[in-house]
């Protein structure tokens, strides 16, 4: 299992216009930790969060199933984060 934690409840949000199509953009991300099984630390990473999304709360997370998908080429892959609380863990 790969726990996903987050200690600062802060969402962040990045706008600006794209130099490739030259059209706006925003979305919102919020900064997590990846527990992963056999890495002695864990490893900082960035959630982009879905549109009108509030972020996380501090806690401890897993990664829900509707987070993998199944691509054109028959190829697992993972998508956009949608975490699942740890029921009884406490925030770090």
């Amino acid at each position: 299992m790969i726990k996903i934690e987050i200690q600062n409840p802060t969402v962040e949000n990045v706008a600006g216009t794209s130099s490739r199509t030259g059209k706006p953009f925003s979305f919102n991300k919020q900064e997590a930790y990846a527990h992963i099984p056999g890495q002695h630390y864990p490893q900082r990473i960035e959630l982009t969060l879905e549109d009108n999304s509030t972020g996380y709360p501090a806690g401890n997370y897993t990664i829900q199933p509707e987070s993998l998908y199944v691509d054109r080429f028959g190829r697992l892959q993972l998508g956009q984060l949608k975490l699942k609380p740890i029921k009884g863990a406490q925030a770090a």
